[in-house]
């Protein structure tokens, strides 16, 4: 694979030396200097998909699936783990049968949208914080409100976000600059985030 790999990157580096450019070769030679790469990686793909196979799992395994759902994993993980556990069984006809009632019951629907919460929260936690830039009155007040609506948008502005109004809450209102903290509620699970105001 290594003296594959170098054999390419050798003729490369002499077509620029000779030519400024590979893509100034003739068609016949870049196919021919090409050939070797691409070989390699359809070898590659050909390899990692036979090192994955079918299963179905005979019990829930979180963060992997739900009994009865079919899935490829890696062989090593199924022989390794999952079969010694009985946590899964090969996929064929039968055991596709057998598990069928089974997985007609899962909820996928219901999977997503805690995947999603999570992935939110996750994202939210992350933040440092939701940058808002206001004019600043002589009596040290803010020119206009920080609301539910102003922090929304600017969580979808800096971060590509989406979180709704009505799912941010402000425990004490924000008049003033400097540091604050609100509420996000991620489908029942609170998250807190901190806005900073700051001088424009």
């Amino acid at each position: 694979r290594n003296i594959t790999l170098a054999f390419f990157v050798t003729h490369i580096m002499a077509s620029r030396r000779l030519f400024g450019s590979p893509l100034l070769l003739s068609h016949h030679i870049r196919s021919s200097l090409f050939t070797p790469f691409l070989a390699l990686a359809r070898q590659q793909q050909v390899r990692y998909a036979s090192m994955r196979i079918p299963i179905v799992l005979s019990s829930p395994v979180p963060g992997i699936g739900e009994t009865g759902e079919e899935l490829m994993v890696r062989k090593g993980f199924a022989r390794n783990y999952l079969y010694p556990k009985q946590l899964a069984v090969p996929a064929t006809d039968d055991s596709r049968k057998r598990f069928e009632d089974v997985r007609a019951q899962i909820d996928y629907a219901a999977r997503d949208k805690i995947a999603a919460v999570r992935k939110a929260s996750k994202q939210l936690s992350k933040l440092q914080h939701v940058l808002v830039t206001r004019h600043v009155r002589s009596d040290g007040s803010l020119h206009s409100v920080v609301n539910a609506k102003v922090i929304s948008e600017k969580l979808f502005k800096q971060y590509r976000l989406t979180v709704e109004p009505s799912r941010i809450s402000i425990p004490i209102e924000i008049k003033t600059p400097g540091t604050h903290t609100v509420n996000v509620d991620v489908d029942g699970n609170i998250v807190p985030l901190t806005v900073k105001c700051m001088r424009r």
